[in-house]
């Protein structure tokens, strides 16, 4: 879901969508990413950097 809104361009609804997926599967690196990338396009870059650097994280383990 979070995807399709982000598709569409509304990334509030991609970002919480995100969020409760990232609750639901905290080690998933490309949950994080995504949800980095949603923040980026909404113009959060604080907020971007942080789930990005997390997606970086996680997937260097794997």
């Amino acid at each position: 879901m979070g995807s399709a809104y982000g598709t569409l361009k509304d990334f509030d609804r991609a970002i919480s969508c995100f969020r409760k997926a990232a609750k639901l599967q905290p080690g998933n690196a490309q949950t994080w990413h995504y949800l980095g990338m949603s923040y980026q396009s909404r113009g959060d870059d604080d907020n971007a950097s942080k789930y990005l650097l997390k997606a970086q994280q996680l997937s260097r383990k794997l």
